[in-house]
């Protein structure tokens, strides 16, 4: 086996920080394989951090079974922080793993327990922690709103497939990744009409950043689910 199939199949776990090394303890530890969500119970009354892989994180509404993909935790960085700042979080986020995933959290109620005793000096670091997370995502969200009313629709198209490599239909190619995403449901996302979708996607297929499989289209040299088959 290749080096960097043992990369790929065994992520290297992140550097923890000193808080998070101060909550490790306390923490429960939860693997996900790629495509798999985040037990609701844990993403609606906890917070945590990613130890190695990579969470997803979306934004789901009404019946829509793929959600709006908002933004991707990568090792390090903490999430659930709503969970623990406002008194009524939004339930409408989840999280899904890209690939093989380790997390590691603590509930709310448990944690403020903690902080308001034996762990009391880690209030503000904790805070200053979830806020940086917070900034963080927020900047990815402001450029990503950039780009879709100012980027070419070629570019939006291509965001639109990134999000779509990262929901359950999508699957694993040796070129790319091979995502499940119709017409009408590309337009939604980008926000034009179908034909101009058509003749976007034909515009990526002549550049060789897209080829079309059937119903699939593959998106040439993405890693994301490909990376856990």
């Amino acid at each position: 086996m290749s080096k960097a199939s043992i990369t790929t199949l065994h992520p290297t776990p992140a550097r923890l920080s000193q808080v998070q090394r101060r909550l490790k303890p306390y923490c429960q530890v939860t693997e996900l394989m790629a495509g798999d969500l985040l037990d609701p119970t844990i993403t609606h009354r906890c917070i945590g951090f990613v130890h190695m892989g990579q969470l997803q994180l979306t934004w789901r509404a009404g019946e829509d079974r793929n959600g709006l993909s908002m933004h991707a935790v990568d090792p390090g960085h903490g999430f659930g922080g709503n969970n623990w700042l406002f008194d009524e979080p939004p339930r409408t986020l989840y999280y899904q793993a890209n690939r093989l995933t380790r997390v590691l959290t603590i509930e709310v109620e448990h944690l403020r327990t903690l902080l308001a005793e034996e762990l009391i000096d880690l209030n503000q670091p904790l805070r200053d922690e979830m806020l940086h997370s917070y900034a963080r995502c927020w900047l990815y969200l402001a450029e990503r709103h950039h780009r879709a009313h100012a980027a070419p629709t070629e570019e939006r198209l291509l965001d639109a497939l990134h999000e779509a490599a990262a929901w359950s239909s999508a699957m694993s190619h040796p070129e790319g990744t091979l995502v499940k995403a119709g017409r009408e449901i590309l337009a939604q996302r980008v926000g034009c009409a179908r034909v101009t979708v058509s003749r976007a996607l034909s515009r990526l297929v002549a550049d060789g950043r897209v080829r079309l499989e059937g119903r699939r289209i593959l998106l040439l040299g993405h890693q994301g689910r490909g990376e856990a088959a």
